[in-house]
């Protein structure tokens, strides 16, 4: 059984929906409670601009980390076919007793 996540036009469709409906709600609460007062704005600007600050910081290392784990999968798959080859010793840059310690020499 397929998640519903698997499917991008249904999560579109879902997120918009939702957003139409927080949209409704609001105009409908802001109607009825009326409009604010000049300390109650200044307060609730307050509040507006703590809250968009804190958005814009998670957002901005959600992108950091996602570019950070895009640049690491990249050195990873480049770095893989060297993993796979077999240790290989080269005598002549090992010391004298590394030598002895190399299975491969």
């Amino acid at each position: 059984m397929s998640s519903i996540l698997d499917s991008p036009f249904i999560v579109f469709l879902v997120s918009l929906i939702a957003q139409w409906l927080a949209a409704y709600v609001g105009v409908f609460l802001g109607r009825r409670v009326g409009v604010a007062r000049k300390d109650e704005r200044e307060d609730f600007n307050t509040v507006q601009t703590a809250i968009l600050t804190l958005l814009a910081l998670i957002i901005g290392f959600s992108f950091s980390m996602a570019e950070r784990a895009t640049t690491n999968a990249k050195i990873t798959k480049k770095r893989k076919p060297m993993r796979s080859e077999p240790n290989t010793c080269v005598p002549t840059c090992c010391p004298p007793k590394a030598q002895q310690a190399c299975v491969n020499c």
